[in-house]
């Protein structure tokens, strides 16, 4: 386990220092990023330095600057690394473009367990993908959307997905 949350200064530069380790290490299983002012481009760094990692199984990102085009970034990565069990992004100011690529890349992700999505900027059309995914994916266990900007509309949607979905154990 690798936490180094809450040092302020770490940003985008630093990710992409820790990124060129990411891609060669064997051995880091946990890597805790808290609050260390990572916005875009760094989540791009450790997007990209992820996709070839085979061991690290849980990130934590909260509270981070990393926004859709961050959240981008990670849904590639979805796409490519098979060892992430636990992603957390809450705080991260990811809107609806976020998640839309998020959901489509989980559709056919066989590995997330765990997704964090809470406290952001996060609306109805961004929960509507999300609900389209859950009836695909068979492999989410935990999705947590608290705190985001769900309205009727989007939580009706997300009741939708869950109907075909048998592997979901909590959302919130």
């Amino acid at each position: 386990m690798f936490d180094i949350k809450d040092q302020v200064g770490i940003g985008d530069a630093g990710a992409s220092l820790l990124a060129k380790s990411l891609r060669s290490n064997t051995a880091l299983v946990k890597l805790y990023l808290t609050s260390t002012l990572i916005g875009a481009e760094g989540a791009t760094h450790i997007s990209e330095g992820l996709r070839g990692n085979t061991t690290l199984e849980e990130l934590f990102l909260n509270e981070n600057i990393i926004g859709d085009e961050g959240a981008q970034q990670f849904a590639q990565l979805l796409g490519r690394n098979t060892a992430l069990r636990k992603l957390y992004l809450w705080f991260g100011y990811i809107g609806d473009e976020g998640a839309i690529g998020l959901a489509y890349a989980l559709r056919g992700n066989t590995t997330l367990k765990e997704l964090g999505l809470g406290n952001n900027a996060i609306g109805d059309d961004g929960a509507a993908h999300l609900g389209e995914m859950l009836r695909a994916n068979k492999t989410l266990e935990d999705l947590h959307l608290g705190e985001n900007r769900i309205g009727d509309k989007g939580a009706a949607q997300l009741a939708d997905g869950l109907r075909g979905n048998t592997t979901l154990k909590r959302l919130d």
